[in-house]
């Protein structure tokens, strides 16, 4: 069964995956790339902010995300 959410994001996260999705080669969703940093976040120790962050704090997310990947050498593929 797949379920659907639907997310509101501030400008800069979009801009951020935008950013993000012109790196990668080939055609890579928007869908795609958010599903890649959920699972990346939640695999990392600590996983998502804790409940009651504001949306600042969600935003810093993806790039504490991106962050993390970097600080392991491991380039950000989505796809």
């Amino acid at each position: 069964m797949r379920n659907t959410i639907t997310v509101r994001m501030a400008d800069e996260m979009i801009a951020q995956i935008d950013a993000l999705i012109a790196e990668q080669s080939g055609y890579v969703s928007r869908q795609e790339v958010v599903r890649h940093l959920v699972g990346r976040a939640l695999a990392i120790e600590g996983g998502l902010p804790r409940a009651g962050k504001s949306a600042g704090g969600a935003a810093r997310s993806v790039g504490e995300v991106q962050r993390a990947e970097s600080d392991a050498a491991v380039p950000v593929q989505v796809g």
